[in-house]
């Protein structure tokens, strides 16, 4: 269902907090979940076709080679604090063929995959495929992520 990645250290986790904080975030991206309109997801995101060159590359370089060979779209996920959540994907759900997201957590947090709370620790990455049901729940405290989607 999932695969953790090797965790980044602390100067990386620091080097990319700062790189979200360069990039401009946006929340004008609608994502519907299992329910609809009726509970809209909450966040910010930026991705890196948006980016210079040299901000592209300095994110790239913190992910393990054989997602970035394979990598289509990058992105930093802003949960903010209190509001922020992501309603739980359905999309995918029963299809196989479908993209993996690799994330790296910036915060300690959690992740909902098929219903199971999996903790992912600051530096911590995580890799599913999309057609496993995900969802992140609001908390007390703001919650970033460094993603990117691969096709393997």
């Amino acid at each position: 269902m999932y695969e953790k990645k090797s965790k980044l250290n602390s100067e990386q986790v620091n080097a990319l907090r700062l790189l979200k904080d360069e990039v401009v975030m946006t929340n004008k991206h609608i994502r519907l979940g299992e329910n609809g309109t009726d509970n809209m997801s909450v966040y910010n995101y930026s991705k890196w076709s948006t980016w210079n060159r040299s901000q592209k590359s300095q994110f790239k370089s913190y992910f393990p080679s054989e997602s970035i060979e394979k990598s289509v779209i990058g992105w930093f996920l802003n949960l903010p604090p209190n509001t922020g959540f992501l309603d739980k994907m359905i999309a995918w759900r029963n299809q196989n063929h479908c993209g993996t997201v690799v994330a790296f957590a910036l915060d300690d947090q959690q992740i909902y995959l098929n219903d199971q709370a999996i903790t992912v620790e600051s530096g911590e990455g995580i890799q599913f495929k999309l057609n496993v049901d995900h969802n992140i729940k609001p908390s007390g405290t703001d919650r970033n992520w460094a993603c990117v989607m691969v096709m393997i």
